[in-house]
């Protein structure tokens, strides 16, 4: 009897204190969700709301709702940033941020906790350097250039960021986010859709980053790479004109004593180039280059190795690589281009023992780019980019040679050189779509070598000369787009060089060349060659 007054008291207590509890407290929590179909039921537009960018503002969003949307914020612990100053008061204006479609503004908004790794996207201004220990609060789903970030992210340019900083950050899974599309925007007539999905975390962590680039780095290491990738190309090219040089000169005494119906088998030949070149770009950009490479082939003449012949001509394959690197001194920006290529070349030679003679040739190189880009960034968060190309150098050659009895000659020439960078568009580690949209390049070459022939026997042949050259780029720049954002690099059109140079044929057999050259005005510095050649 005793146990059941106690029950029955329990009971008693439990309605009684039910009696005083609010309705709702017996009902599940509502949601953003619940909130969102409130606003949505009124979509009268009110475009102006106290000063807010906002644009299309639905007639539903109104600020004792918002208090509901900020309650729930607080449960889930979301920096009170988000809706309050820094003096503590209550801010609304982040809500504004957010749709649920794109063209107008309802304010929402979700909390998202990702389940795995998330990759978010920031845009900056280039003034202000991301604090070690903040990172911003606006994050976008993807990388976007600026052009795109502005309209898919309503990101106003009357806001005074250029966008010129880009953060990249690796949220781990369990952190909860706030997230939505981004409502259209307006301001003194600048108008921006908005649409995108864009997040809000407040002070994400420097652990976070994996990138930190400043934009104008970032971009001009893709336009660089094109100039290094050209610089490369010409360089094999050019030094195989100085072999062709080195058979027209040589061949005057290695066949002129060649008996009749004797023939050439062939030439085997191999040569080593570098140069250490300083350039300016249009912008102002200073540049340190250095190229090396080596290249070998075989050639064998094909009509003219009988003495008094009025013409020789002969064609060749040869196969090259070549490494290009060079440093940007502002930026410390990096790139390096790796060329490998092969080709074949011919030339031809108009009587070749008059005093007047008339010479042309012409090569064909093709082959694969190695590309890598190397961008400092902040707090430590560079860029290095692997990517690949390919390359065609179109080089004609034709000068005259006028000689003298005493061993002298003069010889005004000119050459083009045409190179053409090919590359697929891909994506890069940030995600950027990279399209090469201008990588032509046609460059001339307009001189004057004169020669003097010292020793001019049958086992021993010496001549040196001096080579002076102008040089001009018809097609002095180069374009890029990331992701929308053109980056480019112009460079001055012209430059001179001043070579001087020796040949020693050491035997019936074997020859060597050497060249050194000073590089002046729009590129400075030195370049060098070296070659050995065997006949059989």
């Amino acid at each position: 009897m005793k146990s059941t007054c106690l029950l029955i008291s329990h009971v008693f207590i439990l309605l009684t204190a039910s009696a005083f509890l609010p309705p709702h407290s017996l009902a599940t929590a509502e949601t953003l969700s619940d909130i969102d179909q409130e606003i949505q039921t009124n979509q009268a537009i009110v475009t102006d709301r106290g000063g807010l960018d906002a644009y299309n503002i639905y007639a539903g969003v109104t600020t004792s709702r918002l208090d509901r949307k900020i309650s729930i914020l607080q449960d889930a612990d979301i920096h009170p940033r988000f809706y309050q100053t820094g003096a503590g008061v209550t801010d609304y204006t982040n809500f504004y941020s957010f749709t649920s479609r794109p063209g107008v503004t309802d304010t929402s908004l979700s909390l998202v906790t990702p389940s795995s790794t998330l990759r978010l996207y920031r845009r900056g201004n280039s003034g202000y350097q991301e604090a070690l220990g903040y990172l911003g609060s606006w994050w976008g789903d993807q990388y976007r250039g600026i052009q795109e970030a502005r309209d898919e992210q309503a990101i106003l340019a009357a806001w005074g960021s250029d966008l010129q900083r880009i953060y990249v950050i690796d949220v781990p899974a369990g952190n909860t986010l706030i997230g939505g599309l981004a409502s259209p925007m307006e301001k003194d007539g600048e108008y921006r859709q908005g649409g995108a999905y864009q997040y809000y975390y407040r002070g994400a962590p420097t652990n976070w980053l994996v990138y930190a680039l400043y934009a104008p780095d970032y971009l001009k290491s893709y336009s660089g790479a094109v100039v290094g990738a050209q610089r490369v190309g010409r360089s094999i090219a050019t030094d195989l004109g100085v072999h062709l040089d080195q058979t027209r000169y040589g061949s005057q005494s290695h066949h002129a004593d060649a008996g009749a119906g004797q023939e050439a088998e062939g030439e085997l030949w191999m040569r080593g180039f570098g140069d250490n070149i300083d350039y300016d770009e249009k912008d102002g950009s200073s540049v340190d280059a250095h190229t090396a490479g080596m290249s070998m082939g075989w050639q064998r003449m094909l009509e003219g190795n009988k003495p008094g012949g009025q013409s020789r001509s002969y064609w060749g394959v040869m196969f090259g690589i070549g490494d290009n690197f060079q440093e940007y001194e502002t930026s410390a920006v990096e790139n390096s281009a790796k060329a490998t290529v092969g080709g074949i070349y011919g030339l031809y030679v108009s009587n070749p023992e008059s005093p007047r003679s008339w010479y042309g040739s012409c090569s064909l190189l093709h082959g694969g780019l190695r590309l890598n880009n190397t961008v400092p960034g902040e707090l430590g968060y560079g860029l290095s980019q692997d990517y690949d190309g390919d390359m065609t150098v179109l080089t004609v050659q034709n000068g005259i040679a006028f000689r003298k009895q005493n061993g002298w000659s003069i010889e005004p020439h000119q050459q083009f050189s045409y190179t053409k960078i090919g590359m697929s568009d891909f994506n890069d580690n940030l995600g950027a779509r990279v399209s090469l949209k201008q990588g032509d390049s046609l460059w001339g070459r307009f001189g004057v070598e004169v020669r003097k022939v010292i020793e001019n026997a049958p086992d021993n042949q010496v001549s040196v000369w001096t080579k002076i050259s102008c040089i001009h780029d018809f097609f002095n720049r180069n374009e890029v787009s990331v992701a929308g954002d053109t980056a480019a690099s112009e460079l001055d059109q012209n430059s001179y060089v001043l070579a001087i140079g020796t040949d020693f044929k050491l035997n019936q057999r074997l020859s060597l060349q050497g060249q050194v050259a000073e590089v002046f005005d729009g590129e400075n510095g030195v370049q060098g060659n070296l070659s050995l050649k065997y006949n059989w």
